[in-house]
C-alpha cells in the first residue's frame, strides 16, 4: 500500500456527551456502545482502529480488547480536534494520510460505509468524504432536530443542518440523512483543526459546517443502509432503546 493510500480509523469518544450523559459507557448485550464501535471498525478491515478519548475508563475498556488508545484533552470544541490531537501523537512520522472520523454513537455502523468512505478520497480531488442515506427522507425526519440533514448537489455538499424551516421542506428531495462518518486528507484535517470555530458551526452544532465555512470541498457517496436504524447517531434515550432492539432480534 502506497503511503498516499494509508489508512487509519479514529473514534473520538467524549465522556460527558450534552444529550444523553455518558452514553458511550451505555449497555447494549452486556457491552458499552464504544466497545461495539470499535469491533466494528476493527471488522471492517479498511485501516488500523485508534480510539481517542479523555476518560481513562473509555480507554480501559478499549485496552482490555487489544486495542489503541490515545488519551486526548477534554476541552476539544468538535470530535474531530480531538481526532486531530490523537493522530498527531500516534502518527508523528505522517505514515496514515487518509483519517476517518467514525462517531463513536454508531454501534451499528456496517463495514461497507467504512470502506465507501475511504473510497471517495482514493477517487476524488475533494478534502473531505462522508456519506448518506438512500433512503427518501419525510416531513417527519427533515422537521426532527436530532437527525442531521445533508443537502446534496452534483456530489457535493451544499449544506448540513438540524432544524429545517419551511423553506427547507420545499426543496425536500434536496435532502438526506446524514452518515457521521468522515474522511480527511490528512492536509485537509490540519487546515481544518487550525481554523478557529465557525459561527455556523457554533449555532447549528454542526463541525462539519466550519469545513465548509473555510473552503474545503465535501463530497457525498450515497449508502443504502439495511435499515436506517444502522445510522442512526444515539442521541437519546429512544435511540438507544431502538438500537437494543436491533440487537436482541439478531
Amino acid at each position: 500500500m502506497a503511503n498516499s493510500d494509508k489508512v487509519i480509523i479514529i473514534i473520538p469518544a467524549r465522556l460527558d456527551s450534552s444529550r444523553l450523559k455518558k452514553k458511550l459507557l451505555m449497555e447494549i448485550e452486556g457491552r458499552s456502545m464504544i466497545t461495539h464501535v470499535w469491533e466494528r471498525a476493527v471488522s471492517a478491515n479498511v485501516g488500523k482502529v485508534l480510539v481517542a478519548t479523555d476518560s481513562i475508563e473509555i480507554g480501559e475498556q478499549i485496552h482490555v480488547l487489544g486495542g489503541d488508545v490515545i488519551i486526548t484533552e477534554k476541552n476539544h470544541v468538535s470530535g474531530t480536534d480531538r481526532v486531530y490531537e490523537a493522530i498527531e501523537k500516534f502518527d508523528p512520522e505522517k505514515k496514515f494520510q487518509i483519517v476517518v472520523n467514525l462517531q463513536g454513537d454508531l454501534p451499528l455502523i456496517e463495514k461497507d460505509a467504512l470502506d465507501k468512505v475511504v473510497q471517495i478520497l482514493k477517487s476524488s480531488t475533494a478534502g473531505m468524504g462522508t456519506l448518506a442515506s438512500l433512503t427518501p427522507m419525510g416531513k417527519d425526519d427533515l422537521i426532527n432536530e436530532n437527525i442531521v440533514k445533508v443537502q446534496v448537489h452534483n456530489k457535493q455538499a451544499v449544506n448540513f443542518l438540524r432544524n429545517v424551516s419551511s423553506v427547507h421542506l420545499n426543496q425536500i428531495n434536496q435532502y438526506f440523512h446524514h452518515i457521521g462518518i468522515y474522511s480527511f486528507k490528512r492536509k485537509i484535517l490540519e487546515k481544518f483543526v487550525i481554523t478557529e470555530s465557525t459561527l455556523r458551526e457554533r449555532s447549528e452544532k454542526l463541525e462539519q459546517l466550519r469545513a465548509m465555512d473555510i473552503g474545503i470541498k465535501i463530497e457525498v457517496a450515497f449508502f443504502k443502509p439495511q435499515t436506517e436504524i444502522n445510522i442512526l447517531g444515539v442521541d437519546t434515550i429512544e435511540d438507544l432503546e431502538l438500537v437494543r432492539k436491533v440487537f436482541d432480534n439478531g
